[in-house]
This record gives C-alpha cells, sequence and structure tokens, in this order.
C-alpha cells in the first residue's frame, strides 16, 4: 500500500499540531505505520520513549476492534 493508503483515523496526530513544547513532529507514513518512526526535529528524538509513541499513534490508527471488524467482513 502507498503511505496514502494505509487505515488510519486521521492524517497527522494532535501532537503534530500542538504549540511551543507540547509539538511533537511526526507524521504517519508508511515507514512510521511500518513500525519505524521519523523525526526530523532532534528534540523530539530525545524526548519520546515507547509509551509516548503508542500514545500517539494510537490517535491516528485504526482500534484492533475495528480491523477484526474490517477482516471479518472481508
Amino acid at each position: 500500500m502507498a503511505g496514502d493508503d494505509l487505515p488510519r483515523t486521521k492524517h497527522r496526530p494532535d501532537a503534530y499540531y500542538k504549540a511551543g513544547a507540547e509539538r511533537i513532529l511526526v507524521s504517519p507514513g508508511a515507514v512510521e505505520m511500518g513500525g519505524l518512526v521519523v523525526l526530523p526535529r532532534m528534540e523530539d528524538f530525545h524526548r519520546l520513549d515507547a509509551a509516548s509513541i503508542r500514545a500517539i499513534c494510537g490517535k491516528f490508527s485504526l482500534s484492533e476492534a475495528l480491523v477484526e471488524e474490517i477482516v471479518a467482513a472481508i
């Protein structure tokens, strides 16, 4: 699938649009959805951990229940 065809609920997570210190420049694409997070700012790289990445991805990814529903329908 191309990056624009990935199943997600939003184009970018809320953290992308926040101001100041709360802003994290992460935009889901094929690489991120595959498990590798690309961050253009070093400051974001140093402050993120596995839990915060999971939380960010949870804001734009489909829920496990919805994925199971889609798979069952196919």
